[in-house]
Parts: C-alpha cells; sequence; structure tokens
C-alpha cells in the first residue's frame, strides 16, 4: 500500500504538498501494490527544498526496487 507522509511544518507548504499529492501522485497510483512485498508499506514522504527556495519535492521510500521502478514509470521524474 502506498501512504503520504506530509508534515512540512507551514501551513502553506503542507497545502502545496496535499495540492501535489492529490492532482499529481494519488490518481496515478491509485491501486498499486507490491506483489512480492505483501503487507510493506511504501512511503512518498513530501519535504521542503533547501532554502532558499520555498519549492515542495516528494521522496520515495519503496518497499522494494522493483516497486520504485514501477512507480517511478508511472509518474515519471516527480520524485527524488
Amino acid at each position: 500500500m502506498i501512504k503520504y507522509k506530509i508534515n512540512l511544518g507551514s501551513d502553506h507548504l503542507n497545502r502545496e504538498a496535499r495540492q501535489q499529492r492529490n492532482h499529481a501522485y494519488s490518481p496515478k497510483l491509485s491501486g498499486m501494490r507490491c506483489d512480492s512485498c505483501k503487507g510493506v508499506d511504501t512511503v512518498i514522504e513530501f519535504y521542503k527544498m533547501s532554502a532558499p527556495f520555498n519549492i515542495v519535492n516528494a521522496k520515495i521510500q519503496a518497499c522494494c526496487s522493483t516497486f520504485e521502478q514501477r512507480i517511478r514509470a508511472k509518474i515519471g521524474k516527480m520524485a527524488d
């Protein structure tokens, strides 16, 4: 199962991360599951890039490299 972690500290950045999740990630990744790692969650964590930028990016913490490749194939180059 794919879970999303949004805890950036500021309301503005949290709102931006939720928008990314709702428009770019969830629609494309909905229903995806890892066949080999049943019961292990994959986490997509949103974070703020280093100062002085106020840019929100996402980091994939997949249960295995095969599932991470499948996720990246679906979303393109949107996450680290």
